[in-house]
């Protein structure tokens, strides 16, 4: 489990570098990830396991937590992109004024 802690610094420090841009960006993964397994479920995706019993949102859920490092990793290598980005896109709205 040494990678996750690794990981989880890492992400620490994408905050403090990104600020909200790397929230927004976990948050619409988190959100993204929890909506489509949630729609998967209710048109018959066949859950079988500890998360069985439980409904389309909490089946989600389950998904959603249990992919936490993948959606570190795609949080850490989105973000710097993002970022680029809006701040080019920034630099041509404050140029075009």
């Amino acid at each position: 489990m040494h990678w996750l802690t690794h990981l989880g610094s890492r992400y620490k420090t994408l905050i403090a570098e990104f600020g909200v841009v790397a929230i927004g960006i976990h948050l619409t993964i988190f959100a993204v990830m929890l909506i489509g397994v949630t729609v998967a479920v209710k048109l018959g995706l066949k859950v079988d396991g500890a998360g069985s019993g439980a409904g389309a949102l909490g089946v989600a859920y389950l998904a959603t937590q249990v992919t936490y490092p993948l959606r570190i990793g795609a949080t850490l290598a989105l973000t710097p992109v993002v970022a680029t980005l809006l701040h080019r896109r920034r630099k041509l709205a404050e140029t075009a004024e």
